[in-house]
C-alpha cells in the first residue's frame, strides 16, 4: 500500500489528536456546577465566541448536501447565504436582552428563558421536549455524515461504519469529560478551519480545475446557464429563506451560544463580525459548487462531489485537507447539539420534575442522557434511511414555531403561557397538516400555495393566536420589573431593585439543599 493511500487517514487522526490535546490543556471543567458545565462560566470574549457561533451554525452537510445542491439545482442553494445573513442580524437584535436576563437569573438555555418570561414550568418542559425531538434527525444525519466523509477522505481505507464510530466516540468523549467548555475550545479551532482555512482549499480547487472563480462562472454561464437563476417556484425559495432566518435561533444549541459570552458587549461584537465572515465563506463554497457539473467524476459523485473535486485538484494532500474541513464542521455542530440537549434534559426536564436532585447529579444525568442518545443515534445512522435528509430539512418548518414566543416575549410585555402554547400547537398542526396533505414530497414545495410551504400559513396563525391570547389572558405578574432589569443592569452589579422584585414572585430552578 502506497503512502498516498494512507496519508489522508494519517492526517485525519493527527487532527483528532490535536483536538484531544486542546481539550486536555484548555477544556477542563473548572468546577462541578451547572453554570460551568452548561455555559462554561459565561467567560468567553468575542473572538472566541465568533468562531464558536460560526462553527455551530455551519454544519458538515453544507459541504456535502448543499455543495451538491448548488451543482444540480443552482442558485436556489444560495438561500443558505441569505438566511444566514438575516439570521445573524436577528441575533444582533435579540441576543443582548437574552444575555442580560441569563446573567441576572442564571439561565442556561431556551427553556430556561421561556420559564422565566412566561412563569410557566409546564410550558418550559414542553418546549424543551419539542426542541429535542425536532433536533434529533440532525444528530443522526451528522453521525451518518461522519461515516461518509471518513470513507471518502481516506479513499475507503476507513469503512463507513468504522468512520462513524471513531468520530462519534471522540466527540462523545470530550463532551462527557468537560461539558460546554470543551465544546467551546474545540469549536474555536474548528470554526477557524471551517470558515477561514477553507479559503485555501477553495482557491486551490478553483484554480486547478477551472483557472479561478472568474473562469468557473464563465464556463457555468456558457454550459449550464440555468444554474444561475432560481429554477421552479420562487415561493419555495422564499419559504426556506424565511424559515431558516426565523428558526435559526430557536435551535437549542444556537440559543445556548448567547449565554457563553462574558458580557453583553462581547455578544454585540460577535453579531457584527459573524455575518461578514460567514457570508463570504458560504458564498464562495456554493460558487465552487456550481462547477460540479463541469467535472464528470464530481457530477456522478452526488454528495461526495467536494471530495472528488479536491482529490482531482490536489491529490491525497488536498483530499485530507478537505476531509478535515468537513470533519471540523460536522464535529462542531453535533457537539453543541449533544451538550445542550443533555443539559436541557437533566436541568429542564428531570430537575423540573424532581427538584431535590443535586447539581452534581444533574450534571451526571446529562452525561448519561448524552451517551444513551448517541448509542441510539449511531444505530439509526447505520440503517438505510433515504428520507432522513428531507425530514431534517422539514424540521425547520417546526422549529420556527418556537420563535414567536421568544421574539414577542422579548419586545412586548403582553403575553402569557396559555397564549404561547396555543400559538405553538395551532401553528405546528396547521403547518404539518398542510405539508402532509399537499406536499408532493417530504420537505418539498406545495403547488397549491404557489410553491410556499405549510409554515407560511402556520406561522402567521401562531402569531395571531399569541396576540389574541395576550389580550384575552393575564400578563405575567412581574413582567414590568423583568423589562426594567434590562435598562437597569450596568454589566456589573446584580443588586437591582427590579431583579429582587422578580425573584420575590418567581420560583426558579435552583440547586438542591445538599449542593
Amino acid at each position: 500500500m502506497a503512502i498516498s493511500d494512507v496519508l489522508p487517514a494519517i492526517l485525519l487522526f493527527a487532527y483528532l489528536g490535536l483536538l484531544a490535546a486542546v481539550v486536555l490543556v484548555y477544556g477542563r471543567l473548572r468546577d462541578q456546577t451547572m453554570e460551568e458545565y452548561a455555559v462554561a462560566g459565561r467567560s468567553y470574549p468575542w473572538w472566541m465566541m465568533l468562531f464558536t457561533v460560526l462553527a455551530t451554525w455551519i454544519i458538515a452537510s453544507f459541504y456535502t448536501s448543499w455543495f451538491a445542491m448548488a451543482g444540480t439545482s443552482g442558485a436556489i442553494a444560495f438561500y443558505i447565504v441569505l438566511y444566514t445573513i438575516a439570521g445573524l442580524v436577528v441575533y444582533y437584535a435579540i441576543a443582548p436582552r437574552i444575555w442580560k436576563w441569563g446573567k441576572l437569573h442564571d439561565l442556561y438555555n431556551m427553556p430556561d428563558f421561556i420559564r422565566l418570561r412566561f412563569d410557566s414550568p409546564t410550558l418550559a418542559v414542553l418546549v424543551a421536549i419539542g426542541a429535542i425531538v425536532i433536533g434529533a434527525p440532525w444528530q443522526v444525519l451528522s453521525i451518518k455524515t461522519f461515516g461518509m466523509l471518513m470513507y471518502e477522505a481516506t479513499n475507503g481505507t476507513i469503512s463507513f461504519d468504522v468512520g462513524m464510530g471513531i468520530i462519534t466516540a471522540v466527540v462523545l468523549g470530550y463532551i462527557v469529560f468537560s461539558g460546554m467548555r470543551s465544546v467551546v475550545v474545540t469549536d474555536f479551532v474548528q470554526g477557524i478551519i471551517s470558515t477561514v482555512i477553507v479559503f485555501i482549499a477553495l482557491v486551490w480547487i478553483s484554480n486547478a480545475l477551472f483557472g479561478g472563480f472568474g473562469p468557473l462562472l464563465d464556463q457555468v454561464a456558457t454550459q449550464q446557464s440555468e444554474l444561475l437563476t432560481v429554477q421552479g417556484s420562487t415561493g419555495y425559495w422564499a419559504s426556506i429563506i424565511l424559515t431558516g432566518t426565523i428558526g435559526g435561533y430557536a435551535w437549542l444549541e444556537i440559543f445556548n451560544r448567547i449565554f457563553l459570552a462574558k458580557d453583553v458587549t462581547e455578544v454585540k461584537k460577535v453579531a457584527v463580525g459573524a455575518p461578514i465572515l460567514v457570508t463570504v465563506t458560504s458564498f464562495m463554497v456554493l460558487v465552487l459548487g456550481l462547477g460540479v457539473g463541469l467535472v464528470p467524476e464530481a457530477a456522478e459523485a452526488g454528495q461526495s462531489a467536494f471530495f472528488v473535486m479536491a482529490e482531482a485538484a490536489g491529490g491525497p494532500l488536498l483530499l485530507a485537507g478537505v476531509g478535515i474541513i468537513v470533519l471540523a464542521a460536522g464535529m462542531s455542530s453535533i457537539d453543541s447539539q449533544l451538550a445542550t440537549m443533555g443539559v436541557v434534559v437533566s436541568w429542564n426536564v428531570v430537575k423540573e420534575l424532581k427538584p431535590d436532585i443535586s447539581t452534581g447529579k444533574a450534571v451526571n444525568v446529562s452525561r448519561v442522557v448524552i451517551v444513551a442518545w448517541v448509542l441510539v443515534a449511531y444505530y439509526l445512522a447505520t440503517l438505510d434511511l433515504p428520507l432522513l435528509a428531507r425530514i431534517a430539512i422539514w424540521t425547520y418548518e417546526g422549529i420556527v414555531h418556537l420563535f414567536p414566543p421568544i421574539a414577542l416575549g422579548l419586545i412586548w410585555k403582553r403575553g402569557n403561557a396559555t397564549a404561547a402554547l396555543a400559538g405553538i400547537v395551532v401553528g405546528l398542526t396547521t403547518t404539518y397538516g398542510i405539508n402532509f396533505l399537499l406536499a408532493p414530497s417530504v420537505g418539498g414545495p406545495i403547488a397549491e400555495l404557489a410553491g410556499f410551504t405549510g409554515a407560511i400559513i402556520g406561522l402567521p396563525l401562531n402569531v395571531a393566536i399569541y396576540v389574541i391570547g395576550a389580550y384575552v389572558g393575564t400578563d405575567v405578574e412581574y413582567v414590568d420589573e423583568l423589562f426594567a432589569e434590562v435598562a437597569e443592569y450596568d454589566g456589573e452589579s446584580l443588586d437591582l431593585e427590579s431583579r429582587q422584585q422578580v425573584l420575590d414572585r418567581y420560583d426558579p430552578i435552583a440547586p438542591a439543599e445538599d449542593d
